[in-house]
């Protein structure tokens, strides 16, 4: 119950005991996932400040959140090279069970990995970013969406 809970509703605050106990009795009555995920989703928990924008997404999590409401094709291979620069190689996961959770990806320190990568995540302006999914993978006029002309991240390719 923990797990579902930490992954729809908040990585970070953990409710209590007794908060969960109703939720995993009605999970055991039928194992009905997508009903108690519902329940979850439509809870006061999901809209509360403990949840609302409180997950940090991971290299693939913000790529994709980008290019999936702008209806764009991109190349899978670019983007996994540039996923893979950001520390998130799709094709070789640290475990069986993939990645670690959101935690991993912001810390108080540097990755040097990342760093010396070229990874975005400590000195780049991320309108960069937006400037070379727009630009180079979508072809838009990235000044439209951004308001002013931003030199497009190197580490995002065609």
């Amino acid at each position: 119950m923990g797990k579902l809970y930490r992954w729809l509703i908040s990585e970070t605050e953990m409710p209590s005991e007794k908060l969960l106990a109703p939720l995993a009795e009605s999970l055991a009555a039928d194992y009905d996932i997508s009903r108690l995920a519902g329940i979850l989703l439509r809870s006061n928990l999901f809209f509360s400040p403990t949840a609302y924008r409180q997950r940090v997404k991971s290299p693939v999590d913000f790529a994709l959140g980008i290019i999936r409401p702008l209806a764009g094709t991109v190349s899978t291979v670019h983007l996994a090279e540039d996923l893979a620069a950001m520390g998130q190689n799709l094709y070789h996961p640290p475990t069986v069970k993939g990645w670690p959770d959101s935690r991993h990806w912001i810390t108080r320190y540097p990755s040097l990995t990342r760093l010396e990568n070229g990874g975005p995540a400590h000195h780049t302006d991320f309108r960069c970013v937006y400037a070379a999914l727009l630009d180079r993978w979508l072809g838009f006029d990235s000044r439209g969406v951004l308001g002013e002309k931003h030199q497009p991240a190197n580490v995002l390719r065609v």
